[in-house]
């Protein structure tokens, strides 16, 4: 940690508004959805909002929790329930009796995992409490909703979606914001730094931060100050390979 600037915990960005908005409006007892790609502030705008308001509880997906039983029981962990025993219909009124009228809402982030039953159920508990839902993952969420071939299934789950938002990269303001964040002020530092996070694949913002805390580690090492020469090293040491051939 020693050479790197101390960065605020959240930074309010164009993209963390936007996010926010979609948690704020589900917590008035909608549900909306954000799909964003990787490195768009959706972690850590979310992990900002459930700390400074009450009754909001994040579960986050993953392939092992993609079936009903599963995607039940992690959400009842994640809002205080024990989730380890139980049909899967006694667990999920569970879920309903602890958020049942407490103003709240349940995040389900990395909800592209979930199949159509886990997302069915989950509308079911919005419809039947009243708790607000935000359902947050990448790119592929949208298609799994309103694309494909279970399109007209999902109407139900789609007539009920109040607000959403789709962002696959940071905005340039995103990255302007992150960089001042940062001090950088070296404009050419700043037009590379833009060009990393407005690639696609990159992994924008989060890519931004390895780039420049590995290049405040070799101009460290070095007694120097954070240079273009350090960010070009940073770049190049992202992805090394070493491969031994056998002579002829």
């Amino acid at each position: 940690a020693v050479g790197l600037p101390e960065l605020p915990a959240f930074i309010a960005t164009p993209t963390a508004m936007r996010i926010r908005g979609l948690l704020v409006a589900a917590q008035r007892g909608r549900m909306t959805m954000g799909a964003l790609g990787p490195g768009t502030s959706k972690t850590i705008t979310m992990d900002d909002y459930q700390a400074s308001v009450a009754n909001v509880w994040t579960a986050t997906m993953k392939p092992t929790t993609k079936t009903l039983a599963a995607m039940i029981a992690e959400v009842l962990r994640a809002i205080g329930g024990d989730g380890k025993s139980g049909w899967v219909r006694q667990m999920s009124a569970q879920v309903q009796t602890l958020v049942a009228g407490k103003g709240g809402l349940i995040v389900i982030d990395e909800a592209n995992h979930l199949d159509f039953e886990s997302l069915e159920e989950i509308r079911a508990w919005h419809d039947l409490t009243g708790v607000g839902i935000c359902l947050l993952g990448n790119e592929e969420l949208i298609a799994l909703i309103r694309g494909g071939a279970r399109r007209h299934a999902f109407a139900r789950l789609n007539s009920r979606i109040a607000m959403s938002h789709l962002q696959d990269l940071p905005l340039p303001e995103d990255i302007d914001m992150y960089l001042d964040a940062w001090g950088i002020t070296e404009e050419t530092m700043r037009h590379l730094l833009m060009q990393v996070g407005r690639t696609p694949g990159n992994g924008g913002l989060r890519e931004i931060r390895q780039l420049l805390e590995c290049a405040c580690m070799y101009a460290h090492d070095d007694g120097q100050a954070l240079s273009m020469r350090y960010v070009h090293e940073a770049i190049a040491s992202r992805s090394t390979r070493v491969i031994q051939v056998k002579a002829a």
